[in-house]
C-alpha cells in the first residue's frame, strides 16, 4: 500500500458514527513503511488504523519523502565510511528536508492531547499504540517533532479513558525496550499494558524488509503472546516472528522480558548490576574529557568502542537508579546515555551548532578582538577541530577570561559578554546538553543557552552590561567621596555612623553565648541607630550640595578608556546627585529596608551582575541534581 493512501486512513475517526477498535501509529520521523506494516497488521486484525500527525498534501510529501530517503542513505553511507569531509552530502540532505517540512505536520504533547479528545469524542476504542521515531532514553524524536514518555502518559491520562483499552505497545526506535528503558520508562506509561516490543539495541532503519515483517508480525500474533508467562518460553516466541533473526528485537510481557541475548522476569534485572557502570566509565570518561588516545570520538558512529560502550550502558540503565544514593560528586561522574549518545555523534553535533548559529563563533572572535586576547583564543573551523581541541581552547579561554574578570576595566561589558558566550559553548560542546534532535544531521531546534549566550553577546546586550556597569563604577566613586564630605563636615554624622558600626558588628557576631532575646533588641537598637543616622545624613546631605556637585564634575571630568562608558558613568552620577541631594528621599519612617547599603550604592548587576569573580554564598542547601540535556 502506498504511504500515502495509509495516511489517508488517519482521518477516519473524524466521521465514525460507531464505536470500532483502532491501532493508533505516532509517527514521529517518517516512517512511512512502518505505517504499511502496521496497515498490513491492522486489516489482518479487523481493525484500522490512525496515523498522527498527517501531511498536509500525502502526494507532494511522499515525492519529497522519496528524495530525502535517498539523500540521507547517501550522507549515511559517507559517514559510516569514517569520511573526513562530507559537508556537501549533509547540504543535499538538509536541502530535501527543508523541501519534505513544507508539507509535514509536528506532533508534540499538545497536539497529541487534542487529537486524543477526537478519538475519545469519536468513540473509537484503541487496542493497540506504535511509536516510530528516534528514541533518545524515554523520548521519541524526529522530523515530524517529539514525544517524551511523560508527553504520551500524561496526554492520555488528560484524555481517560481513551487509552484504557490498550493492551500493547509497539516502540520503533533504538533501544526503546531494553531492559532500563522498560523499568525507567515505558512500562509506566499506560496502565492496562500487556505487551511492549521493540528494539534492546539499534534499529534498523525504516526501509529495512526485516523491520516492517517484525512489526506486523508481533501486532498479528499479539494475543498470542500476551498468553505466555515465562520468560524462556517468551524468547522462544520471540525468535520465531518473521524478521527477528535479524534484529536486536526484544519483547516484554508482564514482567517477563526476552531478547536474543537473555531471558529474565525484570524483577531479577537487577542481579545484572554487579561491575556493569565500571565496564563502561572508563570508555565514557576518556572520551568525554577527550584524553590521550580518546582525542576525538570515533567517525564511525555505529561501530566503536563507543558504540560499544553504549549499548552495554543501555543494558545497564537500569542500574543507574540503584546508585541515585551514592554523593552527589560520585553521581555526577557516573556515565550518562544522554551524554553518551551525543558524544557519540558529536561531529553532528557540531555540524548542527554551526548550522543553527552560523555567526556564533564570529562574535565570539570580534569580542576576544576588542579585549585584546592573544591570538590562539580565536576560533577557526570547528568542524575540523576535535574534540580535545575545542576543550583546550574552552579551557584556556575560561582562564584568560577569569584573569582578566579579575580587575574590571572600561572592557567589563565584552569581557562579561565573552563570559557568557564561552560559557554557551561549553554548555554545547563540552557538557553536549542539547536537544536530542542534534545527533541528527536535520536538527531545527536550537538550544535555550544560545539564545541567552547571543543576547548577552549583542550589541544591546553588551550596551546594557555597560549601563549597567557604569552606574555601579559612578556610585562606589561618588559615594566615596560623598562620605568623606560628610564625615569632615559633620562630628554629630561621625558619631552616628559610629554607632550604627558598632551595632552593625554587633549583630554580625558569632558570640554562641548569644540569646534569641538579645538578637532581638541588638536588632531593635540597630533599627533605631539606622533611622537616626539616615536623618542626620538627610541634613547633612542638604547642607553639602554644591560640594557634592563639585566631587560629581571632577569624577565627571576624568578620562576614561571608553567614550561609551563615559557617556553612561557621568549620566550616572548626574542621576546619584539628584538621589542624593533631595533629603525626603533619603529617611525611611519607622526602619530600614532590607539589602540598603546605607550608602545609595547601586548594587547587582552593575557591580558584577554576571557572576564573573564572585564567591559562591556558603549554605546547608543540597547541590543540585546534574542538569540534563535539553529535550
Amino acid at each position: 500500500m502506498k504511504l500515502w493512501k495509509a495516511l489517508a486512513i488517519g482521518t477516519f475517526y473524524f466521521s465514525a458514527t460507531t464505536a470500532h477498535a483502532d491501532i493508533l501509529f505516532l509517527n514521529v520521523n517518517d516512517s512511512g513503511r512502518e505505517i504499511d506494516a502496521a496497515m498490513k497488521a491492522a486489516k489482518a486484525r479487523g481493525e484500522k488504523l490512525i496515523v498522527l500527525p498527517q501531511p498536509t498534501d500525502p502526494v507532494l510529501f511522499q515525492k519529497a519523502k522519496i528524495n530525502l530517503d535517498e539523500k540521507m542513505n547517501i550522507y549515511r553511507k559517507c559517514q559510516d565510511k569514517g569520511a573526513s569531509d562530507c559537508s556537501i552530502e549533509r547540504k543535499n540532505a538538509l536541502a530535501a528536508n527543508r523541501e519534505a517540512k513544507k508539507y509535514r505536520t509536528s506532533i508534540s504533547a499538545t497536539s497529541l492531547k487534542s487529537e486524543l479528545a477526537k478519538i475519545k469524542n469519536s468513540g473509537t476504542k484503541l487496542t493497540s499504540l506504535v511509536v516510530s521515531g528516534h528514541d533518545g532514553n524515554g523520548y521519541f524524536g524526529g522530523n515530524n517533532g517529539e514525544l517524551s514518555e511523560r508527553a504520551i502518559a500524561s496526554a492520555f491520562a488528560a484524555q481517560a479513558p481513551v487509552g484504557d483499552g490498550i493492551r500493547s505497545m509497539m516502540l520503533w526506535g533504538c533501544y526503546t525496550a531494553n531492559i532500563g528503558s522498560l523499568s525507567s520508562n515505558w512500562k509506566k506509561t499506560l496502565p492496562n499494558v500487556e505487551l511492549i516490543a521493540g528494539y534492546d539495541g539499534i534499529a534498523p532503519l525504516a526501509d529495512k524488509p526485516a523491520n516492517w515483517q517484525y512489526l506486523t508480525d508481533v501486532l498479528v500474533k499479539e494475543k498470542n503472546l500476551t498468553a505466555i508467562k515465562d520468560a524462556n518460553q517468551l524468547k522462544k516466541a520471540l525468535n520465531g516472528l518473521d524478521g527477528t533473526n535479524l534484529l536486536n528485537a526484544s519483547i516484554c510481557v508482564g514482567d517477563n522480558f526476552a531478547s536474543h541475548k537473555l531471558a529474565l522476569n525484570l524483577r531479577d534485572a537487577k542481579n545484572l548490576c554487579e561491575g556493569a557502570l565500571a565496564a563502561v566509565t572508563p570508555t565514557y570518561t576518556c572520551y568525554l574529557h577527550a584524553e590521550p588516545n580518546c582525542e576525538n570520538p570515533p567517525a564511525n558512529t555505529g561501530a566503536s568502542e563507543l558504540r560499544t560502550a553504549y549499548n552495554k550502558l543501555q543494558d545497564a540503565r537500569h542500574c543507574l537508579e540503584l546508585e541515585e544514593n551514592r554523593p552527589f560528586e560520585e553521581v555526577r561522574r557516573l556515565p550518562s546515555p544522554d551524554t553518551l549518545i551525543r558524544l557519540i555523534h558529536f561531529k553532528t553535533v557540531k555540524a548542527n551548532f554551526m548550522e543553527l548559529n552560523p555567526d556564533y563563533l564570529s562574535s565570539l572572535n570580534n569580542l576576544l578582538k576588542r579585549v585584546g586576547a592573544p591570538e590562539d583564543l580565536m576560533w577557526g573551523d570547528l568542524e575540523k577541530m576535535t574534540r580535545a581541541e575545542i576543550l583546550n581552547k574552552l579551557n584556556k579561554t575560561n582562564d584568560y577570561l577569569s584573569e582578566k574578570s579579575s580587575t574590571p576595566g572600561p572592557d567589563y561589558p565584552e569581557v562579561s559578554a565573552l563570559v557568557a558566550g564561552t560559557r554557551g559553548l561549553q554548555r554545547v560542546l563540552g557538557d553536549l546538553l542539547v536537544p536530542f534532535a542534534w545527533v541528527e544531521p536535520s536538527a531545527d531546534t536550537n538550544t535555550p543557552s544560545m539564545r541567552v549566550a547571543g543576547e548577552k553577546m549583542s550589541a544591546k546586550g553588551i550596551a546594557k552590561s555597560r549601563e549597567h556597569y557604569e552606574s555601579g563604577r559612578a556610585s562606589r566613586d561618588l559615594n566615596a567621596k560623598i562620605e568623606s564630605i560628610l564625615q569632615g563636615q559633620s562630628k554629630t554624622y561621625q558619631a552616628a555612623s559610629a554607632k550604627k558600626e558598632e551595632i552593625t558588628k554587633k549583630l554580625m557576631s558569632n558570640d554562641p553565648n548569644r540569646t534569641e532575646q538579645d538578637v532581638r533588641v541588638t536588632f531593635s537598637d540597630y533599627s533605631k541607630a539606622t533611622v537616626e543616622w539616615r536623618a542626620i545624613r538627610a541634613q547633612e546631605l542638604s547642607k553639602a550640595k554644591n560640594q557634592i556637585q563639585v566631587a560629581a564634575n571632577e569624577l565627571a571630568k576624568e578620562p576614561y578608556e571608553n567614550a561609551e562608558g563615559k557617556k553612561a558613568y557621568n549620566e550616572a552620577l548626574v542621576n546619584i546627585v539628584k538621589r542624593q541631594t533631595q533629603p525626603s528621599e533619603q529617611v525611611i519612617s519607622g526602619g530600614f529596608s532590607v539589602g540598603d547599603d546605607d550608602t545609595g550604592i547601586i548594587m547587582g548587576e552593575g557591580a558584577m551582575g554576571d557572576g564573573i569573580g564572585m564567591v559562591p554564598v556558603q549554605t546547608n542547601t543540597p547541590a543540585p541534581a546534574p542538569a540534563r540535556p535539553d529535550r
